[in-house]
């Protein structure tokens, strides 16, 4: 017997309100400009971005609110910026990036690494799309 799982439309929420729009995309870019790199190595047409910014785009996607995902996504990470990406594995691994101070900021743990908008959204794309819950993810999002 072939078991499959089905997203459950249980899981379809309307969308956020205003208020509640506002209050995420505030709650991320504040987490996301809290802290200045140190390293000197951070170029001005650079923004931070974390896996809040995905974490909080897959909740709406999730929920059948992609339209609003994209928005949050596109307000946090203007089109045409690239971006300094947190890279957690690192800090897990290397707690104050004391070993690895070329590709991480050592105060902060952050990626030093750039990551291009366009190139990211592509590869985020192509990552959803090989989910098993693909065609369900499409049809709540009216995709």
């Amino acid at each position: 017997m072939d078991v499959r799982f089905l997203l459950n439309p249980l899981m379809k929420t309307g969308s956020l309100s205003t208020a509640k729009f506002s209050a995420l995309t505030k709650e991320l870019k504040d987490y996301l400009s809290g802290v200045p790199f140190k390293n000197g190595n951070k170029t001005t047409d650079c923004i931070f971005v974390s896996s809040k910014l995905w974490k909080s785009v897959l909740q709406l996607i999730y929920t059948g609110n992609g339209k609003q995902a994209w928005q949050l996504f596109d307000t946090i990470w203007p089109n045409g910026r690239r971006a300094y990406w947190e890279d957690a594995l690192h800090r897990a691994s290397d707690p104050g990036g004391k070993q690895c101070g070329t590709c991480m900021d050592p105060a902060y743990a952050r990626s030093n690494h750039i990551v291009d908008r366009e190139k990211f959204i592509k590869d985020f794309k192509a990552q959803l799309s090989k989910s098993y819950y693909w065609s369900g993810i499409k049809q709540m999002n009216r995709w």
